[in-house]
C-alpha cells in the first residue's frame, strides 16, 4: 500500500520517490538507522515516514465503521473505551507494571468475546502465553462468577472455547502468526487473539548486537497482526510491560518496546497501581474511535470492576 507524499514536506517526499520509497510495508520493515542513511533524513523525517506508513496501514475511519466490538463486561470500562475493543482495527495494546491486573482484563474479555454478538460478543479466543502458564484457576472463577446480562448464555461451556499456546521465543511466534494460526481460521471462527505477554519475547530472545534483527522481527510480527485483524474481521489485545523513563519525570514508566512498537499500536491502554487509595486506574491513551478517558477500578472474584 503507497503512502500518500502529500502528507510529508516536499524535500522529504522528493528524496523518497526517487529512493522508490514510497510502499508502507517496505518502509516500516526498515530500521530508523537503516531509513536515515538510505535518504539522508532527519530524525524527525524518519518519525514522520514511519507515523504515516503506519496511518496508512491503519486506516482507522476505513476500519472501524465496518468493525465489531467486543465489551471487557464492566459498563465504566467499556465507556472510556468507546463500547469495547473493536475488531478489524488492528492492534490494541494494554500496557502496565506487574500486579495491576492485566491478566484479569485478559481474562474477562476471553470470556465476554464468547457471549452473542447481541450483548458484545465476537466468536472463540486464542489465547497466547509467553510468560507463565494459562491461569486456568481463575479462569474457572471467572466461569463460575458470571453474572447478567451474560448469565443467559450459561450454556455456552467457556472453558472448552478458548485456544491455548504456549510460545516461549520469536521463531515459535512467527510459526504461529504466519503459518499455524491462518490455517486455524480457515476451518475455525475465532473473534479474538491475546497474546500474553508481546514482551517476553522481545526482551529475551535478542543480544544488544542483534537490535536491527529485533527490529525487523518486531515490524514484521506487527504488521502480520493488522493484516490478520482485518482479513478475519480479529480483534487483537497484546499485553504489554513498561520501562522507566528518562525523559518524562511526571510518568516514571512508559510502554515499553519503544518507537517502532508504538508505532504499530493502533489503541493503546494503560494500567497504573494508586497504593495510596487501595485501587487502581485504566486509562485511554489514544484510539481511532474513543477520545482519552480514565477510570478507576478494582479486582475482586467477578474480575476488574471499574468505579463510577
Amino acid at each position: 500500500m503507497e503512502i500518500n507524499l502529500k502528507e510529508l514536506k516536499k524535500d522529504v517526499a522528493d528524496k523518497l520517490l526517487r529512493g522508490n520509497l514510497t510502499n508502507a510495508n517496505k518502509l516500516l520493515l526498515l530500521t530508523e538507522d537503516e531509513l536515515q542513511r538510505m535518504g539522508n533524513f532527519t530524525t524527525e523525517d524518519v518519525k514522520e515516514i514511519f507515523f504515516l506508513a503506519s496511518k496508512t496501514l491503519i486506516q482507522p475511519n476505513l476500519i472501524c465503521l465496518e468493525s465489531r466490538y467486543v465489551t471487557v463486561g464492566c459498563k465504566n470500562i467499556d465507556i472510556i473505551l468507546g463500547g469495547g475493543l473493536k475488531s478489524k482495527c488492528g492492534i490494541n495494546e494494554l500496557s502496565g507494571e506487574s500486579g495491576c491486573g492485566k491478566t484479569q482484563f485478559c481474562l474477562r474479555l476471553a470470556l465476554t468475546a464468547q457471549n452473542p454478538v447481541s450483548v458484545g460478543g465476537l466468536n472463540p479466543v486464542l489465547y497466547i502465553c509467553t510468560e507463565d502458564n494459562f491461569p486456568s484457576k481463575r479462569l474457572q472463577q471467572l466461569i463460575g462468577n458470571i453474572r447478567p446480562p451474560f448469565k443467559n448464555s450459561r450454556e455456552i461451556s467457556y472453558g472448552d472455547r478458548i485456544y491455548i499456546e504456549h510460545i516461549a521465543d520469536v521463531t515459535g511466534l512467527k510459526n504461529c502468526l504466519f503459518t499455524r494460526f491462518p490455517s486455524l481460521l480457515k476451518t475455525n471462527t475465532i473473534g479474538l487473539l491475546i497474546i500474553d505477554s508481546i514482551t517476553a519475547i522481545f526482551r529475551a530472545d535478542y543480544t544488544v548486537s542483534e537490535g536491527i534483527q529485533r527490529t525487523k522481527d518486531l515490524r514484521s510480527i506487527g504488521c502480520q497482526l493488522h493484516s490478520l485483524s482485518r482479513k478475519y474481521d480479529l480483534c487483537v489485545l497484546c499485553v504489554n510491560q513498561v520501562s522507566a523513563s528518562i525523559n518524562d519525570p511526571v510518568n516514571h514508566s512508559v510502554p515499553a518496546l519503544g518507537l517502532v512498537w508504538a508505532n504499530l499500536v493502533t489503541t493503546r491502554i494503560i494500567m497504573t497501581k494508586c497504593p495510596s487509595q487501595n485501587k487502581k486506574k485504566i486509562e485511554l491513551i489514544f484510539s481511532p474511535h474513543a477520545k482519552p478517558a480514565t477510570c478507576d477500578y478494582i479486582i475482586t472474584e467477578f474480575g476488574i470492576e471499574g468505579l463510577s
